[in-house]
């Protein structure tokens, strides 16, 4: 797994659990990074339909923007 992989995987099971990773990695066909961050993103959008999830999703937003630029970084 590369740096990338490795750097975005853990954040998203720290945040969202080790199913959902494992989710976004197959979408990802497990060498797509943006992939994987879309389909996190995608998931968000998901989850804002939802009572009051959308509060949230400026946040969440911004810790994926931050994880993008992060791993711009290695």
């Amino acid at each position: 797994m590369t740096p990338h992989f490795s750097v975005i995987c853990f954040d998203t099971t720290v945040n969202m659990g080790l199913q959902r990773a494992k989710e976004f990695l197959k979408k990802a066909e497990y060498k797509h990074v943006d992939k994987f961050i879309q389909a996190r993103r995608d998931k968000y959008y998901e989850f804002a339909k939802y009572g009051n999830q959308k509060i949230f999703l400026k946040g969440r937003h911004n810790r994926l923007n931050a994880l993008e630029e992060f791993i711009k970084t290695l």
